[in-house]
Protein backbone atom coordinates (compact mmCIF):
# COMPACT_ATOMS: atom_id res chain seq x y z
CA UNK A 1 0.00 0.00 0.00
CA UNK A 2 0.67 3.31 -0.72
CA UNK A 3 1.40 6.38 2.07
CA UNK A 4 -0.82 9.02 0.78
CA UNK A 5 1.40 12.27 -0.34
CA UNK A 6 3.52 14.46 2.43
CA UNK A 7 1.27 17.85 1.12
CA UNK A 8 -1.88 15.93 2.97
CA UNK A 9 0.31 13.97 5.94
CA UNK A 10 1.19 17.30 6.76
CA UNK A 11 -2.41 18.50 6.59
CA UNK A 12 -3.40 15.42 9.25
CA UNK A 13 -1.10 16.45 11.74
CA UNK A 14 -1.34 20.10 11.05
CA UNK A 15 -5.44 18.91 11.66
CA UNK A 16 -4.55 16.67 14.67
CA UNK A 17 -2.70 19.53 16.23
CA UNK A 18 -5.60 22.25 15.53
CA UNK A 19 -7.86 20.08 16.99
CA UNK A 20 -5.76 19.06 20.04
CA UNK A 21 -5.43 23.03 20.47
CA UNK A 22 -9.19 23.63 19.79
CA UNK A 23 -9.39 20.43 23.12
CA UNK A 24 -7.30 22.49 25.29
CA UNK A 25 -8.94 26.03 24.73
CA UNK A 26 -12.38 24.48 24.85
CA UNK A 27 -10.90 22.66 28.69
CA UNK A 28 -9.50 26.40 29.60
CA UNK A 29 -12.87 27.85 28.93
CA UNK A 30 -14.70 25.06 30.39
CA UNK A 31 -12.11 25.48 33.38
CA UNK A 32 -13.09 29.61 33.64
CA UNK A 33 -16.60 29.27 33.46
CA UNK A 34 -16.28 26.81 36.28
CA UNK A 35 -14.39 29.24 38.12
CA UNK A 36 -17.23 31.95 36.93
CA UNK A 37 -20.06 30.12 37.96
CA UNK A 38 -18.61 29.60 41.58
CA UNK A 39 -17.96 33.93 41.63
CA UNK A 40 -21.43 34.31 40.62
CA UNK A 41 -22.70 32.03 43.54
CA UNK A 42 -20.40 33.92 45.59
CA UNK A 43 -21.42 37.24 44.37
CA UNK A 44 -25.29 36.02 44.78
CA UNK A 45 -24.67 35.07 48.77
CA UNK A 46 -23.09 38.22 49.18
CA UNK A 47 -25.86 40.24 47.83
CA UNK A 48 -28.47 38.07 49.63
CA UNK A 49 -26.49 38.79 53.23
CA UNK A 50 -25.62 42.74 52.24
CA UNK A 51 -29.42 42.52 51.91
CA UNK A 52 -30.08 40.75 54.94
CA UNK A 53 -28.25 42.78 56.80
CA UNK A 54 -29.51 46.28 55.94
CA UNK A 55 -32.78 45.47 56.82
CA UNK A 56 -31.75 44.20 59.79
CA UNK A 57 -29.66 47.12 60.80
CA UNK A 58 -33.12 49.17 59.75
CA UNK A 59 -35.15 47.24 61.97
CA UNK A 60 -32.09 47.71 65.02
CA UNK A 61 -31.99 51.60 63.92
CA UNK A 62 -36.44 51.11 64.74
CA UNK A 63 -36.24 50.11 67.72
CA UNK A 64 -33.41 52.37 69.17
CA UNK A 65 -35.86 55.08 67.91
CA UNK A 66 -38.80 53.31 69.60
CA UNK A 67 -36.98 53.11 73.08
CA UNK A 68 -35.74 56.99 72.15
CA UNK A 69 -39.31 57.85 71.89
CA UNK A 70 -40.57 56.34 74.59
CA UNK A 71 -37.48 57.40 77.13
CA UNK A 72 -38.26 60.91 75.36
CA UNK A 73 -42.15 60.37 76.51
CA UNK A 74 -41.47 59.22 79.66
CA UNK A 75 -38.29 62.29 80.69
CA UNK A 76 -41.62 65.05 79.59
CA UNK A 77 -44.17 63.48 81.72
CA UNK A 78 -41.43 63.75 84.29
CA UNK A 79 -40.46 67.23 83.01
CA UNK A 80 -43.91 67.97 83.24
CA UNK A 81 -44.64 66.94 86.94
CA UNK A 82 -41.76 68.64 87.91
CA UNK A 83 -42.78 71.65 86.65
CA UNK A 84 -46.04 71.63 88.00
CA UNK A 85 -44.66 71.18 91.50
CA UNK A 86 -42.43 74.16 90.80
CA UNK A 87 -45.01 75.83 90.27
CA UNK A 88 -47.38 74.94 93.11
CA UNK A 89 -43.81 75.67 94.95
CA UNK A 90 -43.46 78.89 93.48
CA UNK A 91 -47.21 79.83 94.49
CA UNK A 92 -46.55 78.94 98.15
CA UNK A 93 -43.33 80.79 98.26
CA UNK A 94 -45.07 83.94 96.69
CA UNK A 95 -48.44 82.96 99.03
CA UNK A 96 -45.83 82.77 101.93
CA UNK A 97 -44.06 86.01 101.08
CA UNK A 98 -47.23 87.87 100.88
CA UNK A 99 -48.10 86.72 104.48
CA UNK A 100 -44.76 87.51 105.65
CA UNK A 101 -45.09 91.27 104.12
CA UNK A 102 -48.51 91.97 105.25
CA UNK A 103 -47.17 90.86 109.23
CA UNK A 104 -44.44 93.17 108.80
CA UNK A 105 -46.50 96.26 107.57
CA UNK A 106 -48.79 95.63 110.80
CA UNK A 107 -45.47 95.49 113.04
CA UNK A 108 -44.72 98.76 111.49
CA UNK A 109 -48.07 99.99 111.83
CA UNK A 110 -48.45 98.99 116.05
CA UNK A 111 -45.09 100.11 116.20
CA UNK A 112 -45.33 103.38 114.80
CA UNK A 113 -48.47 103.67 116.83
CA UNK A 114 -47.02 102.72 119.62
CA UNK A 115 -42.87 103.22 119.41
CA UNK A 116 -42.55 101.62 123.06
CA UNK A 117 -44.84 99.06 123.10
CA UNK A 118 -47.20 101.43 125.50
CA UNK A 119 -50.66 101.01 124.75
CA UNK A 120 -51.70 104.34 123.78
CA UNK A 121 -55.14 103.17 123.16
CA UNK A 122 -57.49 104.64 126.02
CA UNK A 123 -55.47 107.79 126.23
CA UNK A 124 -56.50 111.70 126.20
Amino acid sequence: MRSPPKSKQLKLVGGAIAAHGIEDLLFEINNQLKSLENQAKKAEKYYEIKKEYRELSIELAKAALEGFNITNKELNGQSETETDKRIQLEAEIAKQEAELEEETVCRARRESCNPHGHNTLGRV
